[in-house]
């Protein structure tokens, strides 16, 4: 089972979104060292790389090269 963080300005909106989306193999999860995926803002998530150990994939929220 995958746990997923979402951190973003927007993350009320991807949690019901995730919710809805009725994904039995996915929890969400409230802290960054609990999860195997993020879905996140790029600045919101840069400092917390750090507690990414059991990280495997980070999703972008945002398109482009600015961020």
């Amino acid at each position: 089972m995958d746990k997923v963080y979402v951190i973003s300005e927007h993350a009320e909106t991807y949690h019901r979104l995730l919710h809805n989306a009725t994904l039995p193999e996915l929890t969400v999860v409230g802290r960054p060292d609990q999860a195997t995926i993020w879905l996140a803002d790029p600045p919101l998530a840069a400092p917390q790389l750090c507690y990414g150990d059991q990280l495997r994939w980070l999703q972008s929220t945002f398109a482009g090269i600015d961020a």
